[in-house]
């Protein structure tokens, strides 16, 4: 990988100054480095003779796959600023420019987001405002008309989301097979009742608090390599339960707020659909709390079944709000 990020500074080098002359300066330092092979690099940019202690002029970022995701991520990317270019669209979220890919070298560089991280924000005084925020950016993504975008399903999110996949997951664990062949087979059955309400449009897939930044008076959103379409109410699902499992002190409230600014203007007919995608979530995190065997991970892993049942049976906190919102 020491090569790979060497090799991606010279690619940067070659598409910021193909002619050569007075070559620029680039240090590199890694950001991240997931199991499934992907390494995130910060490429820090310096005129040729600036000083040795000096700021960079521009810093990018560069991701190294694994796989072809990073070819689905540019044009993704490239698609989504395209459309939100327009002088008519007025949309409250933005997508980080994405420079070039390198096909070689399975590199995908795009800027730098400059805004605040929303993890930050969360000991803001005005994270309500900031969570109503979230909550607008993620109805303008789903509200878009794009041409790209291949057609998702339950199928699907247990194939590309999960790792293992949850019928592995119970021939490796037996003990929890009934668990979670029962969790799959209901999330078909809720998916099959309701797929004649559902309007496809763009989503996310990994819509949480990490994926966004606050900066120039809107939200920017990051890492499109699981952009699909689909149904929406996924990344609402996947963002509910992000804010369960990670605010424990305020996550109602900052639920309330996302859901407030996502149905500000429009129909509220997806929350019922909420709760599918909740339990798909936490679904998906047990498989990673087996994938990844960190301490108690059978005890977690457990506690991610349980809620995915329960989400399922009527007691997602989603529900609770809906039927508060219902006046009953």
């Amino acid at each position: 990988m020491i090569t790979n990020v060497a090799q991606g500074a010279e690619a940067l080098l070659e598409f910021i100054q193909p002619s050569g002359g007075n070559r620029l300066r680039v240090e590199s330092t890694v950001l991240e480095q997931s199991v499934y092979g992907r390494l995130v690099v910060l490429y820090a940019l310096y005129h040729a003779d600036a000083p040795v202690v000096s700021d960079p002029y521009e810093t990018l970022v560069g991701k190294f796959y694994k796989d072809k995701m990073g070819h689905h991520a540019f044009h993704t990317m490239r698609e989504l600023r395209d459309v939100l270019s327009q002088d008519t669209l007025q949309a409250p979220f933005a997508v980080p420019r994405a420079l070039f890919y390198d096909q070689h070298q399975r590199l995908l560089v795009q800027e730098r987001v400059n805004g605040v991280p929303y993890k930050e924000l969360v000991h803001r005084a005005d994270f309500d405002r900031h969570m109503r925020r979230a909550g607008s950016a993620m109805a303008g993504l789903h509200s878009l008309k794009l041409a790209i975008g291949s057609t998702t399903s339950v199928s699907h999110h247990l194939c590309d989301l999960m790792h293992p996949h949850p019928l592995e997951l119970a021939e490796q664990l037996p003990e929890y097979r009934g668990v979670i062949e029962g969790i799959v087979q209901t999330l078909f059955e809720l998916e099959d009742g309701w797929k004649h309400e559902v309007e496809c449009s763009p989503i996310h897939r990994d819509f949480h608090l990490r994926q966004l930044f606050y900066g120039d008076g809107r939200v920017w959103i990051i890492d499109w390599d699981l952009f699909a379409k689909g149904d929406p109410a996924i990344d609402i699902g996947n963002l509910v339960v992000y804010l369960k499992t990670h605010l424990a002190y305020n996550d109602f409230r900052s639920i309330e707020n996302v859901l407030e600014g996502y149905f500000a203007s429009g129909s509220s007919a997806i929350l019922k659909r909420i709760p599918l995608y909740e339990a798909l979530t936490y679904l998906r995190l047990a498989c990673k709390r087996f994938r990844l065997k960190a301490p108690r991970w059978k005890d977690r892993m457990r506690n991610m079944l349980y809620s995915s049942e329960q989400c399922l049976s009527g007691q997602a906190v989603s529900e609770k709000i809906s039927r508060v919102s219902h006046g009953s």
